[in-house]
């Protein structure tokens, strides 16, 4: 009886760890939100440096996560550095002409770290996307500053 008993017991240990190993430790499920007017800040009243303007913005991204909470995804890929420009405060790169019309100019708030305190609330995971070496999304036909300006004309 024992060792009918330990038999069942191993196969049956033996059964949960394989069923256990095959499952995913979680699934990711994500999207993606394209900056430079693609996905955000999509709406003109969304770019600038009023109050009015970084309201829009806000409203924009938690529009969006507000239904992918809804959806059950468990990450957002935001895209954070477009063009050698930044959607964050940077040492390194200007802010992005999307956000307020002008390279460089600082939009008045941050849109990496609201997503990623946004993101957290709704328990979901935020990533940055970059693009390392783009300058510009169309080859510019004057000076660097001067296409990125008219670029979002």
């Amino acid at each position: 009886m024992k060792r009918l008993f330990l038999t069942a017991a191993l196969v049956l240990t033996l059964a949960v760890s394989n069923i256990l190993a095959a499952a995913p430790k979680r699934e990711f499920r994500s999207v993606w939100i394209a900056a430079m007017g693609i996905d955000f800040p999509y709406k003109s009243a969304s770019r600038g440096t009023s109050a009015a303007a970084i309201a829009s913005a806000k409203g924009e991204l938690t529009a969006y996560l507000d239904s992918y909470e809804r959806m059950g995804l468990t990450g957002v890929c935001f895209h954070v550095r477009p063009n050698a420009d930044a959607y964050y405060k940077s040492s390194y790169e200007p802010w992005s002409a999307s956000l307020t019309g002008t390279r460089g100019k600082d939009p008045g708030w941050d849109p990496l770290a609201f997503m990623v305190e946004e993101c957290h609330k709704r328990g979901i995971e935020c990533y940055a996307w970059v693009n390392p070496f783009r300058i510009a999304a169309k080859a510019p036909t004057t000076s660097l500053n001067t296409a990125f300006d008219k670029e979002w004309d």
